[in-house]
């Protein structure tokens, strides 16, 4: 199974709030409620302190930023297995 954003889980076992790391970063809390959702994601320098910060290597952290085009085609794929299945129907 493909690892989802987490940000929120590694926040929250480092005992901060997004209030907290909000201002570590200096961004406000809704940019940090929209990573932790992947509604967005920071910018490359953002995530490297956010490595150096909380000690969890970038690519953990945001997997599906780095690994787009996997999950791009892992999406087609079931797109297409479903519509195999509804064209057998």
């Amino acid at each position: 199974m493909l690892k989802p954003n987490t940000l929120k889980t590694i926040r929250e076992r480092k005992g901060l709030t997004q209030e907290e790391l909000a201002f570590v970063l200096k961004v406000n809390q809704r940019t940090i409620s929209k990573w932790e959702h992947g509604k967005s994601v920071p910018s490359v320098a953002i995530m490297q302190l956010l490595e150096d910060y909380l000690g969890v290597k970038k690519e953990e952290l945001f997997y599906g930023a780095f690994n787009y085009k996997r999950l791009l085609n892992l999406n087609l794929k079931q797109q297409n297995e479903v519509k195999q299945k509804e064209a057998a129907k």
